[in-house]
């Protein structure tokens, strides 16, 4: 009954057409938040959202989410119900993606309230159509939302479900963004330390397993950056440092220095040259910073001497400065750290 209810709302559905021009503004919208052309995405949003609603009534689209349960036996019936009932589950897709977006257009204009109340809707609808990774997305937004208004111990817990879901979906870049939020979140608290630690690596497992080297390397320097920030910290409160911990750090930049440097080396051109000029760029800035903390002198300045060269063919002054800050800073880091002295291994 329920099915035959739905075919024969889909029947008086509006004119095809408008599944191909939501889609279109759909894309439009993401590209001009690519762009941070706010007004004009959420412009783009809310025409859809309209198309959205002429398309699928509150009654047609109660009707297919109470169809689906989030098992893909449901979906699969839905698509097997012919072409109207499939071209109106991918509207519902794209509302939930529409939702997702118009939540971030608000969150940027500060708009907590109905931001919360689009992530909620969007999440739910992620859930009944079995899509994770949109789910988790829903859950990072949440989160970073919950992380802004400063409510800590809310912006955890979405944020650790984000995790679950991009684990279970196998998405490791997804996995990553939400790392480094959870990251922002805990910075400076000693106690989440390793916890941080940990989540990096295993978002750096399931980046390996999909082969998804770049994204791998990238994740190697974040994690090192990561540390170098909490051995610094240490330093400069004048605690003792592993000499152990130090050396994990080490190898962990220094693995994607040589990769940036690899990539550099074939020759890119253009922009995707730049981008990973960058990489490297940072890459090397840290690695002299931690050559600094491992008592190595010329290691530091030849490393922070080629970041410093690199940000110059940019034309990045910001990170031309803080190169050549760090450079004019070695000695004196480097004395602080005799003072604290690091514990080699025993």
């Amino acid at each position: 009954k329920m099915e035959s209810d739905l075919l024969k709302a889909l029947a008086e559905a509006a004119s095809t057409e408008l599944p191909d021009k939501i889609s279109e503004l759909l894309e439009s919208a993401e590209a001009a938040r690519e762009t941070k052309q706010t007004e004009r995405a959420t412009d783009y949003c809310s025409q859809a959202l309209v198309l959205v609603e002429e398309y699928l009534p509150a009654t047609t689209k109660k009707l297919i989410l109470d169809n689906l349960d989030g098992s893909t036996d449901k979906i699969e019936q839905l698509v097997e119900a012919g072409e109207q009932a499939e071209e109106a589950l991918n509207v519902v897709v794209m509302l939930s993606q529409l939702l997702l977006l118009r939540g971030e257009l608000s969150m940027d204009r500060a708009q907590f309230e109905s931001a919360s109340k689009d992530f909620s809707e969007a999440y739910s609808i992620s859930i009944k159509i079995s899509d994770e990774v949109a789910a988790a997305r829903c859950r990072r937004s949440e989160g970073m939302l919950l992380l802004i208004k400063k409510d800590i111990k809310g912006a955890d817990t979405a944020l650790d479900e984000a995790i679950q879901l991009c684990r279970s979906a196998g998405d490791g870049k997804e996995e990553v963004e939400t790392v480094k939020l959870v990251t922002q979140l805990h910075e400076g608290r000693d106690s989440k330390f390793g916890h941080c630690c940990e989540l990096f690596h295993q978002a750096l497992e399931s980046l390996q397993a999909e082969g998804d080297m770049d994204s791998v390397n990238s994740t190697l320097l974040l994690l090192g950056q990561f540390r170098l920030r909490k051995h610094l910290a240490d330093t400069e409160k004048g605690a003792e440092m592993e000499f152990a911990e130090l050396e994990m750090t080490d190898l962990d930049i220094q693995g994607a220095v040589t990769f940036f440097q690899a990539q550099l080396a074939e020759g890119l051109g253009g922009e995707m040259e730049d981008e990973v000029k960058v990489k490297l760029a940072e890459a090397l800035t840290a690695c002299g910073t931690v050559k600094m903390l491992l008592g190595d002198q010329p290691g530091a300045e030849e490393a922070l001497g080629q970041a410093r060269s690199l940000y110059t063919q940019l034309g990045d002054e910001d990170g031309e400065l803080s190169a050549a800050g760090l450079l004019t800073d070695v000695t004196r880091i480097m004395d602080k750290v005799d003072s604290t002295s690091v514990t080699p291994i025993s």
